[in-house]
C-alpha cells in the first residue's frame, strides 16, 4: 500500500507530528511520502511544496492574502508540479490534513483529486473546511457557516484578514471545491468536530472518529522533579498547571489570573508558553515561563502538578489534556468543543459553567479526592490513533 499524506508541516507541530506516527506505524511493505509545505523535517520520504517560504516574493503575497483577505491561492506552479509527481507516484490513498496555510493551491489540488478519484482521507483538525474563514466559531457563537457565512465581524480571528471581508465568496468557493469528490472520507479527532461536520456541506461524506494520541515514551508519571521545587521554591506547594502553545483569551489566561485573586498561598499557578509580555504582566504569584528547556522539563511539570487546568473557549481535540493524564495528572477543563472528550476513565472534571469559581470548585474537589481510577494509558498513545488509521486504509483499500 502507498500512501500520501499532505500537511502544512512534517513532523513538527500537533499535525506534523500526527502525519509521522502514521507513517512510521505502517508495515515494512507499505510506503508513504508527506508533501508539506513550511519548516524542515527529520522524516525522510518527503516532498517540500513550498521553496521560497523565505523569498521576499512570498512574504510580499501572505501580505497582499492578508490585506484582501483570501486564503489558498497560492503556488499555484508549485501545485501543478506537485500533482505531476503524484502521478508517478501513484498512491494507492491520499491523506489530507490541513491544506490551509497558503502553501498549496487549493483550486488545482481538489480538481486533480475529483478527476483521479483515487481514495482521500481527510483529518479535519479544526472547522476551517467548513466556514467562510474561521477555524473556530464557537466562541463568537456564530453559525452562519450552516447556509453561507456573509458579513464577517471576526476578521481578527485565524485566519486573520486586515481589511475585506471575503466570507461569502470563500464559503461559496470552499461548497464547490470540497464537495463531489469521490471516495472521500472525513476523520475527526473528536465527536464535538464530528456533530458539526455532519451539519455542514461536508455532511455528505462518511465521517469516523479518531481521537489523537500523544508519545507515551515522553508523557509518563515520575517522581524526580525535586530540581523544580528546589529551583522555584514549590515546597508544600500544591501545584496549577497550564501549558499552552502560544495563550491569548481564548485560551483561557484571564481565568488563570482572576484565579490567582483567590487562591490559597500554599497553591501556586504555574503557566507555560507564554510571550515575554504576557510574562511581565503576570501577578507575582503565578509562575510565568515562555518554555521548557527539554521534553524532560516537560514532563517533570506534568508530573509535578497536582491538577493540570484548560478553561478553553475554543478547541477541537487539546492534546495536552492527554498529556497531563498520561503523567498522572488529573484534568480540569470547561465544556468547550472536544475538550470534554479528552477527559478519560473520569480522571478529571468538565465544569459546565465558564467561572473562576467553577474552576476553584473543581479544583477542591480533585485535590480532596484520594481514589486515584486505574487507566489503560493504551487510550492515550499515538500508537492506538494510527492503528486506527492504518485499519481505515485498509477497509478503504479493500473496498476500492
Amino acid at each position: 500500500m502507498k500512501i500520501l499524506q499532505i500537511n502544512a508541516f512534517c513532523g513538527v507541530g500537533s499535525t506534523g507530528k500526527i502525519a509521522v506516527d502514521i507513517a512510521n506505524s505502517l508495515s515494512d511493505n507499505d510506503k508513504c511520502y508527506i508533501a508539506y509545505g513550511y519548516l524542515n523535517t527529520d522524516y525522510s520520504n518527503t516532498y517540500k511544496l513550498l521553496k521560497f517560504s523565505n523569498s521576499t516574493f512570498y512574504k510580499i503575497k501572505l501580505l497582499y492574502n492578508r490585506i484582501i483577505g483570501t486564503t489558498g491561492k497560492t503556488n499555484k506552479y508549485g501545485t501543478k508540479k506537485f500533482i505531476k509527481w503524484i502521478k508517478q507516484y501513484k498512491p494507492d490513498i491520499i491523506h489530507l490534513h490541513n491544506i490551509h496555510g497558503d502553501y498549496i493551491h487549493l483550486k488545482t489540488l481538489i480538481e486533480y483529486l475529483k478527476s483521479s478519484r483515487i481514495p482521500v482521507v481527510w483529518t479535519l483538525h479544526d472547522c476551517w473546511p467548513f466556514t467562510g474563514r474561521c477555524s473556530y466559531f464557537d466562541y463568537n457563537k456564530c453559525f452562519k457557516w450552516k447556509t453561507g457565512c456573509e458579513k464577517c465581524k471576526f476578521k481578527n480571528v485565524y485566519p486573520i484578514t486586515y481589511f475585506f471581508d471575503k466570507s461569502r465568496r470563500d464559503w461559496n468557493q470552499k461548497h464547490d471545491w470540497f464537495t463531489g469528490i469521490k471516495n472521500l472520507t472525513i476523520v475527526t479527532p473528536s465527536q464535538w468536530l464530528a456533530n458539526y461536520v455532519s451539519l455542514s456541506f461536508l455532511g455528505e461524506y462518511p465521517i469516523k472518529v479518531i481521537n489523537n494520541g500523544v508519545d507515551l515514551s515522553k508523557f509518563y508519571p515520575i517522581k524526580d522533579y525535586l530540581s523544580l521545587i528546589k529551583s522555584y521554591k514549590l515546597k508544600n506547594k500544591k501545584i496549577l498547571l497550564g501549558v499552552a502553545g502560544s495563550w491569548s483569551f481564548r485560551k483561557g489566561l484571564d481565568y488563570f489570573v482572576q484565579l490567582s485573586k483567590i487562591l490559597p498561598t500554599n497553591y501556586q499557578i504555574v503557566l507555560i508558553g507564554l510571550n515575554k509580555q504576557q510574562i511581565k504582566d503576570l501577578p507575582n504569584n503565578i509562575i510565568g515561563l515562555s518554555s521548557t528547556s527539554s521534553q524532560d522539563e516537560l514532563r517533570m511539570w506534568y508530573s509535578l502538578a497536582n491538577v493540570y487546568i484548560n478553561p478553553t473557549l475554543d478547541d477541537n481535540y487539546p492534546t495536552t489534556n492527554i498529556e497531563a493524564q498520561a503523567c498522572g495528572t488529573p484534568v480540569i477543563t470547561f465544556n468547550t468543543g472536544g475538550s470534554p472528550e479528552t477527559i478519560k476513565s473520569n480522571f478529571g472534571i468538565v465544569t459546565e459553567e465558564k467561572t473562576v469559581l467553577s474552576l476553584y470548585n473543581a479544583i477542591e474537589s480533585i485535590l480532596s479526592n484520594t481514589k486515584v481510577p486505574k487507566i489503560d494509558t493504551y487510550i492515550y498513545s499515538k500508537e492506538r490513533a494510527a492503528s486506527e488509521y492504518v485499519k481505515l486504509y485498509n477497509e478503504i483499500t479493500s473496498s476500492y
